[in-house]
């Protein structure tokens, strides 16, 4: 497969997913918050996003508006750029200290195709305390999504230096995870696993478990990635077990089963709608010349991209995974014969690409594209 990222459900049903856990860590936080403030006076004002903590000291605005700081991240989430834009400026001006605060704006500046803008925010979010290795996996993201991978190595072996300084675990096993990616991007294929059994071996969070499933099956690891699909199924949560019917999915589509992964991937979206099955979905489509359910699924992902900008939690950024989705919708217009169309993809994907890149898929963009334009 391309490698996948998401897809959608084509049938109807209560969609599960971030916005879910969103809504969940938000009602956690404010029930905290209430429990806090000694006096019910303080509660409500805090309620209301007007209380302060002491006299004049000015709190934490993650902690003080937890709600309006998912409020921003689930809008980013749902591709609403300049209201979560304009939102978390708004809070990054009270005196707000959260690295997360940051991802909707270097999300939006990604939107528009602005990526020196996008590492900008990364660059003010690198001076916030714990900001530093945050920063370097949204910048290794931003190389990744142009199809630099030596530049997200470089950045990410620095970050990882600062993240163990820093004695953050999450920072180091997070920023390993995506060292293998970026490794694997570049045919690195040794110090992709060496980074990937790094990974592992400092968490078993789903935020490494999920992408490091997936680098498994990419490498023709299907067994250690089956593994792995195993422990996400065994998870209490929906999620974790349409994560696992994505990996099979995965691993079917690798063994050229496009049937069987089309079968895995709609299983997937029973458990909770995720955006990567969708895309995966569209993919098999096109591959296996169902060329119209492949462009509605791939237009689908299109308008939820924002979802795949932040798919497992608020630190992690992954912009990248929307690099591919143009070439993708270029190939399903080229297989209905909407030539203009497919043209404009074409040039809209090749248009993202670093020069260092050099890739099938890419040169195969290239080759289309010529094709298309000769009379």
């Amino acid at each position: 497969m391309d490698f996948p990222g998401n897809r959608m459900s084509l049938t109807s049903g209560t969609r599960i997913g971030s916005c879910d856990i969103i809504a969940t860590r938000a009602t956690r936080d404010s029930a905290r918050l209430q429990n806090g403030p000694r006096s019910s006076s303080h509660r409500a004002s805090v309620r209301a996003g007007t209380g302060r903590i002491g006299n004049d000291q000015s709190p934490s605005v993650d902690l003080i508006y937890p709600q309006r700081t998912e409020r921003v991240l689930a809008r980013c989430r749902y591709y609403e750029m300049a209201s979560s834009a304009a939102e978390a400026n708004l809070l990054i001006g009270q005196s707000g200290t959260q690295p997360r605060l940051y991802l909707p704006l270097a999300i939006a500046a990604l939107a528009t195709s602005n990526l020196s803008g996008a590492r900008d925010v990364y660059g003010r979010m690198a001076g916030l305390p714990e900001g530093q290795w945050r920063a370097a996996v949204g910048l290794a993201d931003v190389a990744l999504y142009s199809g630099n991978a030596p530049e997200a190595e470089d950045i990410l072996t620095k970050g990882i230096a600062k993240a163990e300084s820093d004695k953050s675990t999450d920072g180091v096993a997070s920023s390993y995870t995506l060292l293998a990616e970026a490794y694997e991007t570049d045919e690195k294929l040794a110090l992709a696993i060496d980074a990937r059994q790094r990974a592992l071996r400092l968490s078993r969070n789903r935020r490494v478990l999920i992408p490091v499933a997936r680098m498994l099956v990419r490498v023709g690891h299907e067994s250690e990635a089956t593994l792995l699909a195993d422990e996400l199924d065994k998870q209490s949560s929906k999620e974790g077990r349409a994560y696992a019917k994505l990996i099979e999915g995965e691993i079917a589509y690798q063994q050229h089963d496009v049937g069987k992964a089309v079968q895995s991937f709609h299983a997937a979206q029973g458990f909770a709608d995720l955006w990567l099955a969708q895309y995966d979905l569209g993919v098999a489509y096109v591959e296996s010349g169902d060329y119209p359910n492949g462009l509605a699924t791939l237009e689908t992902c299109q308008k939820r991209r924002g979802e795949a900008a932040i798919y497992l939690d608020d630190d992690n950024p992954s912009f990248r995974y929307l690099s591919r989705l143009p070439y993708w919708i270029a190939r399903a217009n080229e297989g209905l014969g909407i030539k203009a169309v497919a043209s404009e993809q074409y040039r809209k994907y090749l248009g993202t690409r670093s020069t260092v890149e050099h890739n099938a898929i890419t040169e195969d963009a290239r080759r289309r594209l010529g094709q298309l334009s000769v009379p």
